[in-house]
């Protein structure tokens, strides 16, 4: 089982076939299912090896021209994953409508001469499945690092080579800061407040910590030749939010869910953007600033 930003995934298959993750970034967001029902998972995946399901006659939804496209299945989604080449997918996957269930159907490259099969569940239908969980429970999937300094979260957006793994690396120096991602971040609303929560979703610095922090500030991010941070207005923070998320964009309720969650988190939390200069000379700026 798998726990990221306080979803648990509860990964079985039917068939007895071993499953396992290769990637390390995952180690930190597996659940121990001994100290938790695997039942009580809010989302449920159910692995099978062999025929594909049929897409043929299903209308195209949303094709998101990278590796996967979903399409309408009644009041369910399914998902199509394909390679970089044509031809037929290599996994579907049969998803509710309210994401608790989702039915995975591989075909026979995920199982290795020992019997054993790759974990098919982790990114990116990991990624694609709690981007649309999120949306429906005050949350959202953000391009963002995130750090937490002495219990205070901040995030640090930006499309990749705006400087996430950047300035990420430059924080790793810092007294009492703890990374938690240098590239994606799940934001939820829990009470009144906004919490932030590392991911197994890394960029180039390799960050991904299964830790949570209340959030305390935004810092949109500008490389520059030296280290300014400038206050913005709620308007200019609304737009730049909305401009990294990861959210269902086919899903006209989503989007209204999304705009509605950031307006709030943008009401409440201060924004700015950090004009940077990769160093260590950014870390003394942003500590005294979060101190004043």
């Amino acid at each position: 089982m798998l726990s990221i930003g306080d979803v648990r995934l509860a990964i079985y298959c039917p068939q007895g076939i071993e499953l396992f993750l290769p990637d390390p970034s995952y180690r930190e967001f597996l659940y121990n299912e001994i100290s938790g029902d695997a039942g009580s998972a809010e989302i449920c995946i159910d692995v099978s090896f062999g025929p594909i399901h049929n897409i043929k006659n299903l209308k195209d939804c949303f094709e998101t021209g990278e590796s996967w496209s979903l399409f309408r299945e009644g009041d369910n989604y399914l998902l199509k994953f394909h390679g970089e080449e044509p031809g037929e997918p290599y996994m579907t996957a049969r998803v509710s409508h309210d994401i608790s269930k989702v039915e995975l159907f591989c075909n026979g490259d995920f199982i290795d001469a020992d019997g054993r099969a790759y974990s098919p569940a982790p990114y990116p239908l990991d990624q694609i499945l709690l981007m649309q969980y999120l949306v429906k429970h005050e949350g959202v999937i953000a391009h963002s690092a995130g750090i937490d300094i002495d219990g205070r979260g901040y995030l640090f957006p930006g499309f990749s080579g705006a400087g996430k793994s950047t300035i990420s690396q430059s924080l790793s120096g810092g007294d009492n800061i703890m990374l938690l991602s240098d590239d994606r971040i799940i934001v939820r609303k829990k009470a009144d407040a906004f919490m932030i929560y590392g991911t197994p979703w890394p960029g180039d610095a390799g960050i991904a910590v299964n830790k949570s922090t209340s959030l305390k500030g935004v810092f949109f991010l500008e490389k520059s030749t030296d280290n300014v941070i400038q206050q913005i207005d709620e308007a200019e923070a609304l737009r730049r939010f909305m401009s990294v998320l990861s959210v269902p964009w086919y899903d006209r309720d989503s989007i209204s869910g999304a705009l509605s969650l950031v307006s709030e988190l943008i009401s409440k939390v201060p924004s700015y953007v950090l004009q940077f200069k990769p160093g260590k000379e950014v870390v003394d700026t942003i500590e005294k600033f979060v101190s004043a």
